[in-house]
């Protein structure tokens, strides 16, 4: 008798064993409410890639939604070199920007109304160009405000000594890298897919867009899609009243914008493609936290049975 009840009292947890069960707990529950409070200061993405038109379709996304995304942003403009300066130049032109070649127009074509600058390639001549008409000159007789000549292959234009030795009749301007020409080029592509793109000269096109080029230039942002507004602006000159005030040469800044279409593009998910499913973003952080905590109990209850 005296045996059975000493071996309940030895079975019978120690009270000496309370400081160690604390001490064994303790760091666990630090673990466990440190855990949360990093969890909660982490913002995690409720959101997963997925190239599955189908899966997208399944949690409510609306593929044919036409909801409009619109970048705008501060820039000072692109660096070009004033090459020339016509005698009645202002040091300043805005209109339509296009690009201008002998390979399309003639002295046959007729000229526009709406003020526009030619985007000339200086890289080649056309096959049988007139060395009678310049290219310039003949870009002048169309109505042209001014003219940037650019190159895809060089670091700039050079304008020949025949030419720079007669009296100027536009101001003529030109890039001053490759790659400045080749991204003024590509914003061509930001237009193609509209409705008459007015991509090189053309007068019915000029005609189909003089009301919303003209209004554009008199105000401060596009008003349709399909053409392109530039500025040109000399480092060293300025439009005034009275005419022109500035140097002959110098450098300048031209200011591209856009006009896209509204139309939009899209794009068809290929068979057999499936989604990528991020783990991580699928665990919420209260379920993190009852982790933590798990793990903490479960290390409670073996210290329990540990020293019982």
């Amino acid at each position: 008798m005296s045996r059975q009840r000493n071996r309940r009292l030895s079975s019978a947890p120690s009270s000496s064993n309370g400081p160690l069960l604390i001490a064994m707990l303790f760091p666990a529950l630090l673990v466990a409410v440190l855990t949360c409070h990093v969890l909660s200061s982490v913002a995690w993405t409720p959101a997963s890639p997925s190239n599955s038109t189908t899966a997208a379709e399944a949690a409510g996304l609306n593929l044919t939604d036409t909801s409009i995304l619109t970048l705008e942003w501060y820039s000072q403009g692109m660096p070009v070199s004033l090459a020339s300066r016509a005698n009645d130049g202002t040091g300043r032109a805005k209109g339509a920007f296009v690009h201008f070649s002998e390979e399309d127009v003639t002295t046959a074509t007729p000229a526009v109304n709406v003020p526009w600058i030619a985007f000339i390639d200086c890289d080649r001549n056309a096959t049988g160009a007139s060395l009678e008409t310049d290219i310039i000159t003949l870009a002048k007789s169309k109505g042209a405000a001014a003219a940037l000549l650019y190159s895809q292959t060089s670091t700039t234009c050079i304008l020949d000594p025949v030419y720079r030795s007669w009296d100027p009749v536009l101001d003529v301007y030109t890039t001053q890298r490759a790659t400045s020409s080749r991204l003024i080029d590509s914003q061509f592509g930001q237009i193609t897919i509209s409705a008459e793109p007015l991509v090189d000269y053309d007068p019915e096109r000029f005609e189909y867009h003089s009301g919303n080029i003209t209004a554009t230039i008199q105000g401060t942002s596009p008003t349709a899609p399909g053409y392109i507004v530039a500025t040109l602006e000399a480092s060293n000159g300025r439009e005034t009243s009275g005419g022109t005030v500035g140097g002959d040469s110098g450098g300048g800044v031209v200011n591209v914008t856009t006009v896209p279409s509204t139309q939009s593009s899209s794009s068809t998910t290929p068979p057999g493609s499936s989604s990528t499913q991020s783990d991580s973003s699928a665990v919420s952080l209260a379920q993190r936290c009852i982790y933590a905590v798990s793990i903490a109990f479960v290390i409670y209850v073996l210290s329990e049975r540990l020293f019982s």
